[in-house]
């Protein structure tokens, strides 16, 4: 969906704006509120925001660019490939598995599958994208706390899903044996589709880390006016309903640092020996098709 959108008058480019990491179309309208409410908030503290929030894959390449008023992204490339922008604030959400901005990935698998991690040795893995924290980087450093990484790998060949929502539907259907899962979405998914986990249980859980911040391409300044536009979003009575809808409960503002460790994860998961199930689309060439063997 393309924005009617403000400019920066620095640059005269059009800014953009999303709200896409939580975006289940079950929850389209919800989400459409809020995004409405911070437009408004934001405004009254001199942020403009577009008219209308972008949505689908264009979306979620708005934490690489320079025109981003606000979006919420993945912590791990943020912390990975450096991206030009800086956090906001860290929304917190009622979900098993979640504690104040902190959250962790289910592991999930049939349950007729394994019970545990350790009993997985040769399990096909269902990932959502290489560079997704919950769906990929948390379940190599499980593997490798676990001191289950070998030569080879422990985990059987993955399967790219391009979602969570397609990874559970490849365990559920057999596609595929394994999957970790961001804990707000699997909480979102139980609320609005629990056929997509039917047959499903979580068999252990990744480490909590910060969770999916809130981030600008603006300034420090701005970046504080828009994290008091959506505390005020968090106090409004008349939002109560649609927080409730996406189980946002708060917010807390961590700094970009708060992020290197999902890179300090990635790379203690590399010298333990545990490869990346689907290729580093940052890295060279060469090394890319060195994980692939």
């Amino acid at each position: 969906m393309s924005c009617t959108a403000p400019r920066d008058n620095r640059t005269g480019t059009t800014m953009t704006a999303a709200l896409p990491m939580y975006d289940l179309p079950a929850r389209a309208r919800a989400t459409d509120a809020l995004y409405a409410a911070v437009r408004r908030a934001a405004a009254e503290r001199g942020i403009a925001l577009p008219a209308e929030r972008q949505q689908g894959a264009a979306a979620m390449a708005l934490a690489r660019a320079r025109d981003t008023v606000l979006t919420q992204t993945c912590g791990f490339p943020f912390a990975w490939r450096g991206d030009p922008v800086r956090p906001v604030t860290t929304p917190a959400y009622a979900a098993p598995g979640c504690d104040g901005p902190l959250y962790r990935s289910a592991i999930v698998a049939r349950t007729d599958g394994p019970a545990r991690l350790a009993e997985a040795a040769g399990a096909r893995v269902a990932v959502n994208e290489a560079l997704s924290q919950s769906g990929h980087q948390a379940l190599r450093l499980a593997v490798a706390v676990a001191g289950l990484s070998r030569p080879g790998g422990f985990l059987g060949p993955a399967v790219a899903t391009g979602s969570h929502a397609a990874s559970l539907d490849a365990v559920r259907e057999g596609r595929a044996d394994l999957a970790a899962i961001d804990a707000v979405t699997l909480a979102l998914i139980h609320d609005t589709a629990p056929w997509r986990v039917a047959g499903l249980v979580a068999i252990g859980w990744s480490a909590a880390r910060p969770g999916l911040p809130l981030v600008t391409a603006l300034g420090a300044v701005e970046a504080g006016a828009l994290s008091d536009a959506f505390d005020a979003c968090l106090a409004d009575p008349a939002l109560a309903e649609t927080r409730a809808v996406l189980r946002l409960v708060g917010a807390e503002r961590l700094p970009a640092s708060a992020y290197a460790v999902l890179a300090g994860d990635a790379r203690w998961a590399d010298a333990a020996g545990e490869p990346w199930y689907l290729p580093d689309p940052t890295a060279p060439r060469a090394a890319a098709e060195d994980q692939k063997s």
